[in-house]
């Protein structure tokens, strides 16, 4: 574990950095945000030896060098991290003459790696953390939210989740918690619902979000408008739209409707607390870091004219609920589908 007295103020001095400033160092990594420290810091009529940089030279390189192989923030890199977090430390409180600093076109060099050796070694932990809790939560068909691996008050600090973070976090109850998609109910289970792409690599893994979602967090929204374009306007930029249940022509015939242009995904999520950005309209976007098929539970086909219908359980229940599996026989249990009395709203 890294110290208070070493880790408190470069940490403190990363959480009130903007967030986006936060968004991209954490995308950076701590590789990347090193890399980014020699690649902008030199100058060609500069010595980094006599300006004072080869304590933290090389103790930026050992962390560079070692931290794949450390496996990230933890107990092995702690060491080498506490070196480098005080070599810039030292240099930033060492470095002046009668209140003047030394070579201080340096500073901001080294103040930006002080603070981002910090943050990144707090959101390299909680990738770690995050990995783990989602493959919990998706073997109990259960959301997970982005305060779940991390607890606000460890040491080590959740990146989503401190005082003027620049995120709020609540839940959506009553309102309905829904996602459009290309993609019909059988890829969807396939898929275990809406997962991180990247949730099998460690280094490849990234649950930041800052105004869009990535491909490790999943947005949803509470307005029915939004997913229910979300499916046409993927299948516009060239995903192809999913049949659906061989069960849905009939329906199709029964509704007097055309094959479907996308869908929409109803979650049991709304009492959980999700995660929006500051200073966003409550509902129209909102992430969770994986939404697993068992917390699907209706869905409905968008129409070209983008009314919709439904609602249908999911997972997929292997008829048309509410009417006859064969004509003239008895209606299959559940309640029939219909179509929205107005384009994008749901049925």
């Amino acid at each position: 574990m890294i110290a208070p007295a070493d880790w408190n103020t470069p940490m403190n001095i990363a959480r009130n950095q903007t967030r986006t400033d936060r968004f991209n160092a954490a995308v950076r990594g701590m590789r990347g945000c090193i890399a980014d420290y020699f690649a902008e810091s030199p100058r060609w009529w500069a010595n980094r030896s006599a300006d004072g940089l080869t304590p933290i030279d090389n103790a930026a390189h050992a962390v560079d060098n070692g931290w794949v192989g450390w496996g990230g923030a933890g107990a092995a890199s702690d060491a080498a991290v506490t070196t480098l977090l005080q070599a810039c430390n030292h240099w930033l409180t060492t470095r002046n003459l009668c209140g003047i600093r030394i070579t201080g076109w340096r500073e901001a060099h080294i103040h930006k790696l002080y603070w981002q050796t910090a943050w990144c070694y707090s959101c390299d932990n909680y990738a770690a953390q995050a990995m783990l809790t989602v493959a919990a939560n998706n073997a109990g068909g259960n959301a997970t939210v982005t305060q779940d691996p991390v607890a606000a008050a460890a040491a080590v600090g959740n990146p989503y989740d401190f005082n003027l973070c620049g995120y709020v976090h609540q839940p959506l109850a009553p309102a309905r918690v829904l996602r459009g998609d290309s993609r019909d109910p059988a890829a969807i289970l396939l898929a275990n619902g809406f997962q991180p792409v990247n949730l099998a690599s460690r280094w490849l893994y990234k649950p930041w979000f800052d105004g869009n979602a990535l491909d490790d967090t999943k947005s949803v929204t509470t307005v029915a408008a939004l997913a229910i374009e979300a499916g046409p306007a993927a299948h516009r930029i060239g995903y192809p739209i999913g049949a659906g249940p061989a069960w849905l022509a009939a329906e199709q015939l029964r509704l007097n409707v055309g094959p479907p242009r996308g869908y929409v995904y109803e979650f049991n999520a709304g009492a959980l607390q999700s995660t929006r950005l500051l200073g966003t309209p409550l509902g129209t976007e909102h992430i969770f870091l994986a939404l697993p098929a068992g917390s699907i539970i209706n869905w409905w086909f968008v129409q070209p004219d983008r009314s919709t219908v439904g609602p249908y359980p999911f997972p997929d229940p292997g008829h048309a609920p509410g009417v006859p599996a064969v004509p003239l026989g008895p209606a299959m249990p559940g309640v029939a589908a219909t179509v929205s009395a107005a384009v994008r709203t749901l049925a």
